[in-house]
């Protein structure tokens, strides 16, 4: 019994990580947006969530049963009574009410724990509907009908046309129990709530640290800007032959270079200047660049501080590499020379990981081409609990 139960559980918990690494980044960027911050608690339900709906979906299909094997049932597939499943437990059980010993006996029956898992699946729907999503008793009871119903048709189309005919049967006793157990779930809600803050108070704490721009914030706005430009820039190479940024990085050839800069200079420099201190990293997450005057940075702060970043820090390590590789091509005071200038690449990029987890652990060091250029990220969603209230 047990058995068809725990293997749809476990075939979720496979597929889990590959659906949250999917919603990752869309759900960090409407938090970032949203709240300035992501909370580790409304994380941890978020996705809780997103696991409990993957077991229920896999719980109404698996195990699916070979191909063959259902082309030759002549059951019927729908099953339109209400409350057959009901009647058929009072008239197959042998649960007698007067008795207490026969009541463990009639849980373990099929004619009991089908109509009850049933109502069970739902359950934890209700309360993820009340608790974090804010929803009435009335949407409760639409929103877990509506989600029994798909369970039901997704039966009914024999998985999609997957197999010749419906492998289980379409039963209206599903949705009446499956909507029931969601009430019921919103119903005992504050048994489970009062261990946890309210969904006011997540907001709240949300908004509270989202006028903080922290290191993870920022580190995402740097893979969503780097993300854009590597896809760009592997799609002209693909079209035009142009350098990818793999070549522009490794330094091969002066073209690479020459396009790298031009990059970085339309990317990092003139576009956050004509969008007053924002990359499209940035508005993604909700933060720009400020001058430390709460002001707008000038043209020079902008080229002060991502030339620095963009083109010394972080091509730094790669020139290194590509100087050492000529190293073997040069003796005498050229080869001295060349020694030099990848021991000074290294150290700069050695120097700006020190500094960035001093930064990261402390919050209280700026990397050095932050305090050259006076510049500061600022969130743009400090406001947010205070409009929200005003609507």
């Amino acid at each position: 019994m047990l058995s068809a139960y725990t293997l749809p559980i476990k075939f979720a918990c496979l597929v889990f990580p590959v659906l949250a690494a999917f919603f990752t980044i869309p759900y960090a960027v409407y938090q970032y947006r949203k709240y300035g911050s992501l909370l580790v608690l409304r994380v941890v339900i978020v996705y809780s969530f997103i696991l409990y709906m993957t077991c229920a979906y896999f719980l109404t299909m698996l195990p699916l049963p070979p191909i063959a094997e259902v082309a030759r049932y002549t059951s019927p597939t729908m099953d339109l009574v209400p409350f057959h499943a009901w009647t058929n437990f009072w008239e197959n059980t042998s649960l007698v009410l007067s008795d207490p010993s026969t009541y463990l006996g009639a849980m373990k029956e099929q004619c009991f724990y089908e109509p009850f898992f049933n109502i069970l699946l739902l359950v934890p729907l209700g309360v993820y509907l009340r608790y974090y999503f804010r929803r009435s008793w009335w949407q409760a009871i639409l929103i877990g009908f509506l989600v029994s119903l798909s369970f039901e048709l997704i039966q009914l189309s024999a998985l999609f046309g997957i197999y010749p005919r419906p492998y289980r049967l379409f039963q209206v006793d599903d949705l009446i129990n499956n909507t029931f157990g969601a009430l019921v779930g919103f119903w005992i809600t504050p048994v489970f709530s009062f261990f946890l803050p309210s969904r006011d108070r997540l907001d709240e704490v949300s908004y509270k640290r989202g006028r903080t721009v922290t290191y993870m914030r920022r580190g995402f706005a740097f893979l969503f800007d780097w993300a854009i430009l590597t896809g760009v820039l592997h799609l002209a190479g693909r079209v035009f032959g142009s350098p990818t940024l793999s070549d522009m990085l490794a330094m091969d050839g002066k073209r690479s270079v020459v396009l790298y800069i031009i990059v970085i200079v339309l990317y990092f420099i003139l576009l956050p200047w004509l969008t007053r201190g924002r990359t499209i990293g940035k508005f993604l997450v909700g933060i720009r660049l400020m001058s430390e005057n709460k002001r707008p940075p000038k043209l020079f702060q902008y080229i002060l501080r991502y030339g620095l970043q963009y083109l010394l820090v972080i091509p730094a390590p790669f020139i290194a590499m590509k100087v050492y590789e000529l190293l073997p091509l040069y003796t005498g005071t050229a080869h001295t020379i060349l020694m030099v200038i990848a021991l000074a690449f290294g150290l700069v990029f050695a120097v700006f990981i020190v500094q960035l987890l001093i930064s990261v652990f402390t919050r209280e060091t700026q990397i050095f081409y932050e305090s050259l250029s006076h510049t500061i990220n600022v969130s743009t969603v400090r406001n947010g609990r205070r409009k929200r209230r005003q609507r």
